[in-house]
């Protein structure tokens, strides 16, 4: 909480990332910042980024899934990601980012692009233990609270009982 951006080299060369989520909040994400980090699997950009440097996420050879949470994504260099990246990825938008990322670089070179559809959730349906508590964890699996209305946008995992889901709150 409080992290406004992620420095130059923040993470370079870092092969034991599997999966990072950029917290809300976050404005920038400098050049290099992942650059090289090849257990890198999974990445997830808030709608609030407003700037990427150049080869911030080149060289991630084990990049399959980028989450864009804009509706309007914002235009970086086409060196954020490798073609390696861009030919094996997908990168997951909304609606609107779909139809805005056509013409925009980066995002407009990924060869795969689909749309997700990030929603509220007014609750969870459980065929046992209704009695259970309800857990959720943000992508990192860092504990992000007990109660799905006071979730700030982003990708979760709620577990209640024996019930896991993974959601998308907008």
């Amino acid at each position: 909480e409080g992290v406004t951006s992620i420095g130059m080299y923040a993470f370079y060369g870092c092969s034991g990332l599997t999966s990072v989520t950029i917290p809300e909040g976050v404005t920038s994400i400098g050049m290099y910042a992942f650059y090289g980090c090849s257990g890198l699997t999974s990445v997830t950009i808030p709608e609030g980024v407003t700037s990427i440097g150049k080869y911030a996420f080149y060289g991630c050879r084990g990049l399959t899934s980028v989450y864009y949470g804009a509706d309007k994504p914002i235009s970086a260099d086409y060196s954020v990601f490798d073609d390696e990246t861009y030919n094996k990825a997908t990168l997951y938008l909304s609606e609107d980012g779909v139809m805005y990322s056509g013409a925009i670089n980066p995002w407009k070179n990924f060869k795969t692009i689909e749309a997700y559809k990030p929603s509220g959730i007014d609750d969870i349906l459980t065929d046992s233990d209704e009695d259970a508590p309800c857990e959720i964890y943000d992508l990192r699996g860092a504990k992000a609270g007990d109660n799905i209305k006071s979730l700030t946008p982003g990708l979760y995992i709620i577990r209640k009982g024996k019930t896991v889901k993974k959601i998308a709150v907008k």
